[in-house]
């Protein structure tokens, strides 16, 4: 239970602080996009929690989740296009990475 309310606080986050990639973005039903590795997996009601988050912030919620082996490669290729995702699960060694080059920033300051 702890898990899906950190991440329904993180979504909630991102779709107030903007989801839109592109102007032309239809913002009457914005698209998240999610990569996700061990967060809110089949078995544990996925299907059901985007039906119900789809319903409440009228939106489309697009879970991505590659197969735990190959979770890290996918996401990280993900960000060298613009098909990177709004929110994703980074495990805490790769934090470096992803700053490094610049994928996320701190939200310290933005808090």
């Amino acid at each position: 239970m702890k898990n899906y309310l950190i991440f329904l606080i993180l979504l909630l986050f991102a779709l107030l602080s903007s989801c839109s990639k592109h102007k032309d973005q239809n913002l009457t039903n914005p698209e998240i996009s999610v990569y996700l590795d061990t967060i809110i997996q089949d078995w544990e009601g996925q299907k059901e929690f985007i039906n119900e988050f789809n319903r409440l912030t009228n939106s489309s919620l697009l879970i991505t989740q590659p197969p735990h082996q190959q979770y890290m490669d996918k996401l990280l290729l993900s960000f060298s296009d613009v098909s990177a995702p709004d929110i994703c699960e980074i495990l805490p060694e790769y934090l470096s990475i992803f700053i490094s080059k610049e994928y996320i920033i701190p939200l310290n300051n933005l808090i």
